[in-house]
C-alpha cells in the first residue's frame, strides 16, 4: 500500500519539476489555456420538495464548454466521507443536474469533464457542498488552546475574551499552558490525553498560540525515489536547496499515525534546520503517516524581526482582531481577490483554486487585482496570491517587510511561493500576514498542494476544510483528484485560528430576564435584530460557564419563557438565526452570542425565628436567604419597625405579650405574594427599684441603701466614690462618703429567670459642714474715691471651694463675684481683700459675703449696709434747653471710661461715645428742633433742643 501511495506521488513529483523541460511540456497542453480554465463554475441551488418537506431539491449546474466535452459525469459524498459514490453519466451537453437529499442535511458534489483528447486525459473539476435548510450547528465541541507559557500574565484578559467568544460561538474552550522547552511528543501527548477524554463533547480542534514546540518531518531530496521539496528547490535545481525535513504540524494533528526517527538522513538543505539525521527529535515520515483526525491551527511570532512590536503585543493585536471579527464587528465582503504571477508557467493551474473556492460558494466573484495596493483600502474576505518566493517574500504579491507596515482589507488568505511554505523561519511570510494591522486571520500555503474551502459555504468552520484538504488521499485514491503535487506530504499546515467561519455577524442587544416566581419560571426578552434575513432565535441554557447547554429552544419572537428551568443558577445565551442563500444552496447561520445569567429561587418569604426579647430591646427579625431581584417586602404592623419594605429590619419591643409580624414577599413580575409570620414575645423587666427614703448626708455619715426583695431577682449596686463602692443583694445597705459632691448610686435587678435588667439610678449629693467663724467683714473706700475695698479673714475652711461677694442696692444685685479659698487647712486663718470699682449709677447700698461648700451648697456667712459715697458728684448737661446746631454741649462731672449716648424722640441713636479720663466733655450741637434723650453709663437725662 504504501508502495502505491508512493508511486502515485512519484508520478506527481515528476510533473513537479522546475525545469524547462516540464514547463514546456506543460505549456504546450494547456497552450492558450487559464487556470480557471480546468475548472467548472458548479453553483446549487435549493428548494423544499413541494409534496415532502422533509426532502430538498438540488440542482447543480454550471456553464456550458467551450469545447464539447467527450467525457461527463458527476459523483457525490457525505460531508466527512473519505470516498465518493459511483460516476453518474452525464451527457456532453448538460449544464446541471438534479438531485434529492433529506432536508438539513449537505452532500458534496464533484463534477469532471474532459474536453482533451482521450489520450492526454486532461480534465476540469468542480467540487460543491451544498444543502438545503441546513440548521444552525449549535455546539461544535471543545477546542483546546495550548498557549506558550512564556505568555503567562501577560494575555490574561485577551485569553479571557477570547475565551468568552469562542463560547458565544458555539465551541467549548480550554485553554492551558506549555513550556516551549518540552518537545513535540510531549505536546502531543496532551492533545490526545484531551481527546481520549470520555463523557464529554469530542474535540474539535487543537489552537497553538506562541511558539509551541514546532515539529519537523521529512526526506525532501532531488535525488533517488523520495520526494522532491514541494517548492522545487535541490542542491542541482533552482539552490538554494530546501531538502530534508520542513516544519509541521500535520504531526499534532494525526493522533494515532506512527512517527519514526531511526532511518532518514538528509543534511542536504540550505538551512540547518532542514538537516534530518538519526536520532535528533526530527521525524522521518515525507508521506503522512494516516489521516489526521482534529484540525490544528497556529498562530506564533516568534522570531519576527522585521516588526517593531514585540511577540506579546503582536498575539494581543491578533487575539482582538478574531474577537472583533467573530462577534461581527468587522465589516467583510463575500469575494474573492486573486493576484497570480505563475498562471500556468510550471503547467500546473495554481490559480484555478479561487475559483474553486469563489463559485460554489459566491458565483464567479474572482477579482483580479494587485494583492498589495487593493487589500489596503478595499475588502474581501478572501485573498489568495502567487508568485516566486523567498521566505519571507511572495515575489510582486506582498512581503514580511509590507506586513509590517501596512494594513490589509482580508480576513482568510492563502499565498504561494518558493520557501516560505516552511513556516518555522525569520520574518516567515505567512506567520507574518497574522502579525499584520486589519484583518488577516488565517493563512495557508496554496498551491503544492491545493487547498478546498468550499465547505465553508454552508457554515461550516475552516477547520474542516483544513482536514480535508489534509486528508485528500484516503489511502488508495485522491478524493480531489486536482489536488496538484503535495497532497498527503507532511508539510500542509495551517496557519492561524481553525474555528473561524465565513458569515459571522453581530448580536442581538439588551437581553433581561425576570423571574414569575408564581409559575416557577424565567421570562426573557431582548430586541429585535435589525438584519432583514432573521428566522428566529436561538435560546441555550446551562448552569455552568463554558460548559455544553443542557437545553435549548427556538422562537420567532423576542420573548420566551422557560418554564422549567434548572435549579441554582441559570445561564442563557441567545442568539439570532438568519437564512443564508448562496451558491452552496440555503442553510442557517447563527448571530453571535449574548448572555444574561438568573439564580432560580422558589417564591418564599421567610419571617425568620420566632423570639423573644426583654422589654425596649431591639430584635432583628426577618432572614438573609436570597431573594428574587423582582421580589418587594412588606412587614406588618410597621409599628417599632425601622423599616418594613427590607427582608430582614429590627423592630423595638414595646408593650408586653406575644404579637405577631408578618412577612408578605410579592414577585412583581406575576403578582404572587408568599407570607410567613414571626411570633415575638416582649419579656417583663424587673419591678424593683431603689428605695428613695434620703435626700443627702454629710461627709462621714453612714446611710442605709435598699430595695424591695423579690423572689428570683438578683442586685447589683454600684456606689461611686462610697464605702463599700460595690455590694450585692436587696439591702439594706450602709454606705458612707469622705468626700463632697454629686455622686451617682447605680442599681441593676435582673429576672434570674428569663434575664431581663432593669437598671435604677439615682443623683446623691454629699455635703460637709461649711466654716463656722468669721472673725471680721468689713469695707472702705479707696482714697481717690473709684473703688471700694472689700475686707474679711476667717477661719475653719474645711471643704469650702471659695466665696462669693455681692454687691446690692435696695435688694437689686449690681455686682457678684466668686473668690477661690487659699486654703483648706481648719487651723490657719486666711484674711482676703477685694476690690470692687465703683461707678456713680451703680453706688451699693450693701454688701453680702456668702461661702460655697464643694457640694454646690451656699450660706451668707457676712453682712454690711454701705453708707453714701463721698466721693459723688452730679451729672449736668448744660446748656439745657439749648438751640438748635449752634454751639457746644457740656457733659460735667463724668467718672472716667463712661459712655455717652444720644437719642432722638423715635428712640434712634444720633450719637455715641465713650469719656476718656475727662471730668467734662464737649459735644458739637448737631442735631434739629426736638426732644432728645443723653444716657451717661446707663442713666438718662432729658436734652431740648429748640
Amino acid at each position: 500500500m504504501l508502495l502505491l501511495k508512493k508511486d502515485v506521488f512519484l508520478k506527481t513529483k515528476i510533473h513537479s519539476v522546475l525545469s524547462v523541460i516540464c514547463c514546456f511540456f506543460f505549456a504546450q497542453q494547456l497552450s492558450g489555456q487559464r487556470p480557471e480554465d480546468v475548472t467548472i463554475d458548479v453553483c446549487a441551488s435549493t428548494s423544499f420538495v413541494p409534496t415532502d418537506s422533509t426532502r430538498s431539491a438540488i440542482q447543480v449546474s454550471w456553464s456550458s464548454f467551450s469545447t464539447t466535452p467527450l467525457l461527463l459525469r458527476y459523483r457525490y459524498k457525505a460531508k466527512t466521507a473519505n470516498s465518493w459514490s459511483s460516476w453518474v453519466n452525464l451527457t456532453s451537453t448538460d449544464t446541471s443536474f438534479n438531485d434529492t437529499i433529506t432536508t438539513g442535511t449537505e452532500r458534496e458534489y464533484q463534477v469532471q469533464a474532459d474536453t482533451s483528447s482521450l489520450t492526454n486525459n486532461y480534465l476540469h473539476y468542480g467540487n460543491i457542498l451544498a444543502g438545503h435548510a441546513v440548521p444552525v450547528n449549535e455546539e461544535l465541541g471543545r477546542i483546546l488552546i495550548l498557549v506558550d507559557s512564556n505568555y503567562v500574565g501577560a494575555l490574561d484578559s485577551a485569553l479571557e475574551a477570547f475565551k468568552w467568544s469562542l463560547w458565544l460561538d458555539g465551541y467549548l474552550p480550554e485553554i492551558d499552558y506549555i513550556d516551549n522547552s518540552t518537545n513535540p511528543p510531549y505536546v502531543r501527548s496532551i492533545i490526545n490525553t484531551s481527546n481520549n477524554l470520555t463523557g464529554v463533547p469530542s474535540l474539535y480542534g487543537v489552537l497553538l498560540l506562541g511558539h509551541i514546540p514546532i515539529p519537523y518531518s521529512g526526506d525532501f531530496t532531488g535525488s533517488g525515489l523520495g520526494y522532491f521539496p514541494p517548492d522545487g528547490h535541490t542542491t542541482t535545481s533552482a539552490p538554494p536547496s530546501h531538502e530534508g525535513a520542513w516544519s509541521t504540524d500535520f504531526y499534532y494533528g494525526d493522533l494515532n499515525g506512527s512517527w519514526t526517527d531511526n532511518t532518514v538522513t538528509n543534511t542536504a538543505g540550505a538551512r540547518t534546520e532542514n538537516n534530518n539525521t538519526t536520532g535528533d527529535g526530527k521525524f522521518d515520515q515525507t508521506l503522512r503517516p494516516s489521516n489526521v483526525e482534529i484540525p490544528v491551527g497556529r498562530v506564533d511570532f516568534n522570531n519576527l524581526s522585521g516588526f517593531t512590536e514585540s511577540d506579546t503585543t503582536l498575539m494581543l493585536r491578533y487575539l482582538a482582531k478574531d474577537v472583533a471579527y467573530r462577534s461581527g464587528q468587522t465589516s467583510y465582503v463575500g469575494r474573492v481577490l486573486q493576484d497570480d504571477h505563475l498562471q500556468l508557467l510550471t503547467g500546473e493551474p495554481f490559480g484555478g483554486a479561487s475559483f474553486q473556492l469563489s463559485n460554489p460558494i459566491w458565483g464567479d466573484s474572482v477579482a483580479k487585482l494587485d494583492w498589495n495596493t487593493t487589500l489596503q483600502t478595499e475588502n474581501y474576505q478572501w485573498s489568495q496570491g502567487f508568485g516566486f518566493g523567498a521566505y519571507n517574500n511572495c515575489v510582486n504579491v506582498v512581503s514580511s517587510a509590507n506586513f509590517a507596515t501596512n494594513t490589509y482589507r482580508t480576513t482568510f488568505t492563502t499565498l504561494f511561493g518558493s520557501y516560505f511554505g516552511d513556516f518555522d523561519s525569520e520574518n516567515n511570510l505567512m506567520r507574518s500576514a497574522l502579525a499584520s494591522r486589519g484583518e488577516i486571520l488565517t493563512c495557508a500555503w496554496g498551491g503544492r498542494p491545493k487547498w478546498y474551502f468550499h465547505q465553508m459555504g454552508t457554515g461550516n468552520p475552516i477547520g474542516l476544510s483544513v482536514m480535508n484538504s489534509q486528508n485528500n488521499w484516503n489511502g488508495s485514491q485522491f478524493i480531489y483528484p486536482d489536488g496538484l503535487y503535495g497532497a498527503g506530504l507532511i508539510h500542509t499546515t495551517f496557519q492561524g485560528d481553525i474555528s473561524l467561519k465565513l458569515y459571522p455577524y453581530e448580536q442581538v442587544n439588551n437581553l433581561s430576564i425576570r423571574q414569575d416566581s408564581c409559575n416557577q419560571s424565567f421570562v426573557l426578552s431582548w430586541d429585535a435584530h435589525q438584519d432583514s434575513n432573521i428566522t428566529g432565535y436561538l435560546i441555550q441554557r446551562t448552569d455552568t460557564l463554558f460548559s455544553s447547554f443542557d437545553t435549548s429552544f427556538q422562537v420567532t419572537d423576542t420573548f420566551f419563557t422557560d418554564h422549567s428551568p434548572a435549579s441554582g443558577m441559570n445561564y442563557y445565551v441567545v442568539h439570532a438565526i438568519k437564512s443564508i442563500t448562496n451558491c452552496s444552496g440555503m442553510h442557517y447561520e447563527m448571530s453571535y452570542g449574548i448572555l444574561d445569567s438568573i439564580e432560580y429561587r422558589l417564591p418564599v418569604a421567610y419571617a425568620g425565628n420566632d423570639t423573644s426579647a426583654c422589654f425596649n430591646s431591639l430584635v432583628n427579625i426577618g432572614s438573609n436567604y436570597s431573594y428574587g431581584d423582582d421580589d418587594v417586602f412588606n412587614w406588618t404592623p410597621t409599628s417599632n419597625i425601622s423599616d418594613s419594605s427590607a427582608p430582614i429590619t429590627t423592630i423595638q419591643l414595646r408593650g408586653s405579650g406575644s404579637s405577631d409580624l408578618v412577612l408578605s414577599v410579592t414577585d412583581t413580575l406575576s403578582g404572587c405574594v408568599a407570607l410567613d409570620t414571626a411570633i415575638v414575645t416582649t419579656l417583663a423587666l424587673p419591678s424593683d427599684s431603689i428605695n428613695r427614703l434620703y435626700t443627702s448626708n454629710s461627709c462621714g455619715d453612714t446611710i442605709n441603701l435598699s430595695s424591695n426583695s423579690t423572689a428570683g431577682y438578683a442586685y447589683n449596686w454600684s456606689f461611686t466614690s462610697g464605702t463599700p463602692a460595690t455590694a450585692s443583694g436587696a439591702g439594706p445597705h450602709e454606705v458612707y462618703w469622705n468626700a463632697t459632691g454629686n455622686f451617682n448610686l447605680l442599681l441593676v435587678v435582673q429576672d434570674s429567670l428569663t434575664g431581663c435588667l432593669k437598671n435604677d439610678s439615682i443623683s446623691h449629693p454629699v455635703a460637709c459642714v461649711l466654716p463656722q467663724e468669721l472673725i471680721t467683714f468689713n469695707y472702705d473706700y479707696t482714697d481717690n474715691c473709684k473703688s471700694l475695698i472689700i475686707d474679711f479673714t476667717t477661719t475653719n475652711e474645711y471643704d469650702v471651694l471659695g466665696y462669693k461677694i455681692v454687691l446690692r442696692k435696695s435688694g437689686r444685685v449690681l455686682y457678684s463675684t466668686v473668690l477661690s479659698a487659699t486654703s483648706f487647712n481648719p487651723s490657719q486663718i486666711n484674711r482676703y481683700l477685694h476690690s470692687v470699682a465703683l461707678q456713680k449709677i451703680s453706688e451699693a447700698d450693701e454688701v453680702l459675703l456668702i461661702a460655697q461648700d464643694a457640694n454646690g451648697i451656699s450660706s451668707a456667712i457676712g453682712r454690711a449696709a454701705i453708707s453714701a459715697n463721698p466721693c459723688s458728684q452730679p451729672i449736668q448737661i448744660i446748656p439745657n434747653p439749648a438751640k438748635a446746631k449752634e454751639g457746644q454741649l457740656m457733659i460735667k462731672g463724668l467718672e472716667a471710661n463712661e459712655r455717652i449716648i444720644i437719642y432722638n424722640s423715635l428712640g434712634m441713636k444720633v450719637y455715641e461715645i465713650i469719656n476718656g479720663r475727662k471730668s467734662q466733655m464737649e459735644i458739637p450741637i448737631q442735631w434739629e428742633p426736638g426732644t432728645y434723650l443723653v444716657s451717661v453709663n446707663g442713666v438718662v437725662f432729658k436734652w431740648i433742643l429748640h
